[in-house]
């Protein structure tokens, strides 16, 4: 078959798919427009592949295997709830919630108080601190507050870890599984050490690199570094800044 035949039969039958093509827009409803008579197109049929593997399913936290065994169901709760202290509505969590402790001036202090918390204490196994007659309340309430959020931050580390040995967090928060036990308390945690997933070995940063993140940090102002304040013997950047006109 010569070169011409070879283009003839590719005209031909691409001829005729176009006319298949045309033929099925003309069989779809049609409304008039400015520009013409305009078709509106079926939805996709045919799914494109995804790049990557599907996600896996995240596991269950410890609260919902916890609240699937006791058979607690999830309810949303309000956004306002009533405040007994200033007999208003207020919002449940954030900045002037109800039963916020910066807005009480006086706390009612009893004789029993230390011996009726102590008992409580250990009927239930809390963590909360005992207010002993005498004492100042505001601190201890405050200490107890900072406890609890550690306590949850704590807790949230240790779900998102669990799912990252289970491959069920993206790339990109797989350095969560590293730091959920060591950056949570700091005097733990040592800054010369980084790791980016569970599974790989600790890297130890050098000195090297270390001079050379801090000397990009130093030239990164508007002067290149050359007005920056200098410590006693510091030795000049290795890389100076170019200041652009």
């Amino acid at each position: 078959m010569f070169r011409y035949e070879l283009v003839k039969v590719c005209l031909q039958e691409g001829t005729k798919l176009v006319q298949v093509v045309v033929d099925s827009l003309f069989n779809l409803p049609s409304s008039q427009d400015v520009d013409g008579p305009l078709v509106k197109l079926p939805p996709p049929t045919t799914k494109p592949p995804r790049e990557k593997p599907l996600p896996k399913p995240k596991p269950p936290t410890k609260w919902e295997e916890f609240a699937k065994k006791k058979g607690i169901k999830k309810r949303k709760k309000d956004k306002v709830a009533w405040d007994e202290q200033t007999g208003t509505w207020k919002r449940r969590f954030g900045y002037d919630s109800v039963n916020d402790d910066k807005g009480i001036p006086i706390f009612e202090a009893k004789m029993t108080d230390g011996e009726y918390r102590m008992d409580f204490l250990i009927t239930t196994n809390t963590t909360y601190h005992v207010i002993e007659p005498g004492e100042d309340p505001f601190p201890k309430r405050q200490d107890d507050k900072k406890k609890r959020v550690e306590k949850q931050e704590k807790n949230r580390l240790q779900n998102l870890k669990q799912a990252a040995k289970l491959g069920a967090l993206p790339r990109s928060c797989l350095w969560v599984s590293m730091v959920a036990g060591s950056l949570f308390y700091k005097h733990h945690f040592r800054p010369n050490f980084l790791v980016l997933r569970e599974d790989a070995p600790p890297k130890k940063v050098t000195k090297d690199e270390l001079g050379n993140v801090a000397g990009m940090a130093a030239t990164s102002t508007a002067s290149g570094g050359r007005f920056d304040r200098k410590l006693p013997e510091e030795k000049p950047a290795k890389k100076q800044g170019k200041h652009r006109k």
